[in-house]
């Protein structure tokens, strides 16, 4: 199609349009040359024609082809255009869509409201209390969705509503009987041929309507997509390897416009698949009944398309989609279905699987069937569930034809995902007919490390597992005395603002002189990922705030208390340490590259959107790993098993135990290692790294290229070598803790939010980019669990029994 042509195309559509309207205002006289010249007058006018393109996010190629040519052409040259889309589109058409000549854009972030605004939307339950309280801390991400919060206003029962999946499946139940009890013709959705319209629809009916959704959603996105699966079973025995996490998976596509497509679909595999799962239900009459739910459905409709018998297969909403494809796979895929998904496996360092992200948290949160409801919709069938998510937890992939090939090994590692289906497949291997497969894909998972130690998988990984096994040091707390977490007041941060380091008052000052300059220096350290952009924004509206503030000490007062919580204070909490801590040892140093490449083999090697940040801050294998999510740190945790045991995140409390252990506990509020108290940058210059203390050369890279001890001094307090390195400064380090508000006191226990993949999550340790002052042994900050840097990190920790003390030491 040429320029012209689809220019052409959209002049006559907004004649038409024109048209339509005149008439309804009783001008049907006039004629559209006479419309379409007025029109032409109008355009040859600078911005008084806008013209609003919808949905980047769900174009294809071609779309985008045919957008560009819009924009391109001399009709709509001097039109004003808007185009909207979620933050992956401009990654992945911004270099086409964006680099025209002599188009001038603004980027413009839309804001979802703000907390008090989602407050006074929800309004009040009936016995007086806000609706919005009533919503778990997990899902309150979705109520930046309109449509969510319009079905969230209504309900008052928010008992089952504990994750994204289980809000969506909520509210597309409720909208469905809506809209089925609209018309004679939905309700007529789901019953046998020749049955008349019941009063009002069966809780039946809805499960039909909705799975004759979830089975258009999955073939209009198998037919869109035209590319076999890459999975095969017998990879083995063929060397027919599956793609590799730096591969491009295929374009999240799902409309059908072709109108002879539409029809195949729906006299194929859409009819085949809903006679399998709904054999009672006439087919004809259930899909002509979709098309009566198009009026008020989620506000939008179903579909764009709202003839009687849907000629087009054009949806009107992708949330909409994802959530259906993901109800697909959860209730009615079959296994050679399921081969799709390792092709759309959202990997977080390969930016165009983002595409596939809100998909797979729908799959994984899928909740089970309800049992406390009988009006409530099934929402999971365990064992097509299991199936589906079963390739998350596919082990290493190794090409055993040709062992020459450099990165022989590779596997897809969707740590966030295995996060969020983890619970659930534990609970499953309880169930008496579901025990059996949920086992296999854990153990087969958990067993890997344990091959690994067995050589199973080579000498080399033998010896690098061996190593991470033996650099576990146990915490002897029997020696220890009293344990006391926190600093005295008078020794914390907050104390400490008249000796701001000179350094650090220079950074004040010039965030004052220079903001614009400052903020964009700041954000370009971090990675551009999607899931550190709400992080990044938190970060910059504090740094605002100092520098609006009236005077340089309140400034120097906001600045220094946004580097750490609060709450680093002497927390209310001593005891002797093995009443309060059960025996567990911790990792010497953080985890090193070459220790996560058992797991994740080409981790930071191949060249996907952390390659160049990983080459330049962490390129030595025996380095830090760097760049790693919380996800990342506890999912790792979880496959690093051997002897019947998983390792784990620390708390903070046995961090902490572990950075002040031999130090002198009568002084267990002392803010560093050392005897003289507070920091100076010439005398502490080799006892820590961070900001003060790098040279010109660590500036640049600030990940030490092979892991060194936190001072040369501290060999006096351990003559052995046994003790921990790099606690304080170097890379920051994740603990499994909850931080669910940033003005809480430490809590030890927090199961309520333990399992929650949105709450804020403690780091530890401070880094070489954080000035010393937040780099001590009580200062806490917290992040987003998705949140990286190039010097995050994170530190292994495990339960001691007394057989692997014996066995191990």
């Amino acid at each position: 199609m040429t320029k012209d042509t689809a220019a052409e195309r959209l002049l006559e559509r907004i004649v038409v349009d024109w048209g339509e309207r005149l008439a309804d205002a009783g001008l049907s006289s006039i004629q559209p040359v006479a419309i379409k010249n007025h029109l032409r007058s109008i355009l040859r006018r600078r911005d008084a024609v806008c013209i609003i393109f919808d949905g980047l996010d769900q174009c294809s190629s071609e779309d985008i082809e045919i957008l560009i040519s819009i924009l391109d052409s001399r009709h709509f040259s001097r039109a004003r255009f808007i185009i909207a889309g979620r933050p992956q589109a401009y990654s992945s058409h911004g270099a086409a869509l964006f680099g025209i000549e002599g188009v001038n854009w603004q980027i413009v972030r839309v804001e979802a409201m703000q907390r008090r605004q989602q407050i006074r939307y929800l309004g009040w339950m009936p016995d007086g209390s806000l609706r919005y309280h009533k919503i778990p801390m997990g899902v309150r991400v979705l109520l930046s969705n309109i449509r969510i919060l319009s079905y969230l206003r209504q309900t008052n029962d928010f008992s089952e509503l504990t994750n994204e999946a289980s809000i969506y499946l909520d509210a597309v139940a409720h909208l469905l009987a809506e809209g089925m009890n609209r018309t004679p013709q939905g309700r007529l959705i789901g019953l046998p041929t020749g049955a008349n319209a019941t009063d009002r629809v069966t809780r039946e009916q809805k499960l039909i309507a909705l799975r004759l959704l979830a089975i258009i959603a999955f073939h209009t996105k198998v037919a869109c997509q035209e590319q076999e699966p890459t999975w095969t079973e017998d990879w083995l025995e063929t060397g027919n390897l599956p793609s590799r996490p730096e591969d491009k998976p295929p374009e999240y596509v799902y409309n059908i416009t072709d109108v002879n497509q539409s029809d195949a679909l729906k006299r194929g595999p859409i009819r085949d698949a809903f006679k399998r799962h709904c054999p009672d239900s006439d087919f004809i009459q259930s899909w002509q009944g979709l098309a009566t739910l198009n009026s008020g459905f989620l506000e939008n409709g179903l579909f764009e398309d709202d003839t009687a018998d849907l000629v087009e297969l054009v949806w009107s909403n992708r949330s909409l989609h994802e959530f259906l494809l993901s109800y697909y796979f959860a209730n009615l895929a079959t296994e050679d279905d399921t081969r799709y998904l390792w092709d759309w496996i959202y990997i977080k360092d390969n930016y165009d699987t983002e595409d596939y992200y809100w998909f797979w948290i729908m799959l994984t949160g899928m909740p089970e069937a309800s049992t406390a409801s009988t009006s409530k919709l099934p929402s999971r069938d365990g064992e097509r569930w299991l199936q589906s998510i079963r390739l998350l937890y596919q082990g290493l992939i190794k090409n055993q034809r040709n062992r020459a090939v450099e990165n022989r090994h590779f596997a897809k590692r969707s740590n966030e995902m295995v996060f969020r289906s983890f619970k659930c497949l534990i609970e499953l291997r309880l169930d008496r007919k579901l025990s059996d497969l949920a086992s296999r894909i854990i153990e087969d998972w958990r067993s890997e490390f344990n091959c690994m130690l067995n050589g199973n998988h080579g000498e080399a990984e033998k010896q690098i597992s061996e190593s991470l096994r033996n650099h576990l040091l146990e915490v002897p707390l029997a020696a220890i005395g009293k344990f006391k977490m926190g600093t005295l007041p008078g020794k914390q941060g907050r104390s400490l603002f008249n000796e701001i380091p000179p350094s650090l008052l220079a950074q004040i000052r010039r965030l004052r002189s220079e903001p614009a300059q400052y903020l964009q220096e700041y954000f370009e350290t971090f990675d551009s990922t999607r899931s550190i952009t709400a992080s990044l924004e938190h970060d910059a509206t504090r740094l605002l705030r100092v520098t609006n503030a009236p005077d340089e000490t309140t400034a120097a007062t906001l600045f220094v208390t946004w580097l750490w919580a609060e709450n680093e204070r002497e927390i209310a909490y001593e005891g002797l340490p093995n009443a309060m801590l059960s025996e567990y040892s911790l990792g010497r140093f953080c985890c090193t590259n070459e220790f996560y490449r058992l797991f994740d083999p080409t981790y930071g090697t191949r060249e996907t959107g952390l390659f160049d940040g990983y080459k330049m801050h962490s390129a030595h294998p025996e380095a830090p790993v760097v760049y790693v999510d919380w996800f990342d740190a506890w999912v790792y945790c979880q496959w690093t098993h051997w002897d019947g045991l998983s390792c784990m995140l620390p708390r903070e409390d046995h961090w902490e135990c572990a950075a002040k252990f031999g130090f002198g506990w009568s002084e267990f509020e002392r803010p560093y290692w050392w005897d003289e108290g507070n920091f100076d940058a010439e005398r502490d210059l080799e006892r820590i790294r961070c900001r003060e203390t790098l040279t010109e050369a660590e500036r640049m890279t600030q990940v030490p290229s092979i892991p060194i001890r936190s001072s040369f001094e501290s060999r006096r307090y351990d003559p052995e070598g046994r003790g921990w390195m790099d606690m304080l400064g170097a890379c920051s380090e994740w603990c499994i803790d909850p931080f669910p508000n940033f003005d809480t006191f430490y809590v030890r226990d927090a199961s309520s939010v333990a399992d929650c993949p949105n709450v804020h999550r403690s780091i530890r340790g401070g880094a070489s980019d954080k000035p010393a002052i937040v780099a001590r042994n009580s200062a806490r900050r917290r992040n987003l669990p998705h949140f990286t840097n190039h010097v995050q990190g994170f530190r292994l920790a495990r339960r001691v029994r007394k057989n692997d003390a014996a066995a191990h030491r």
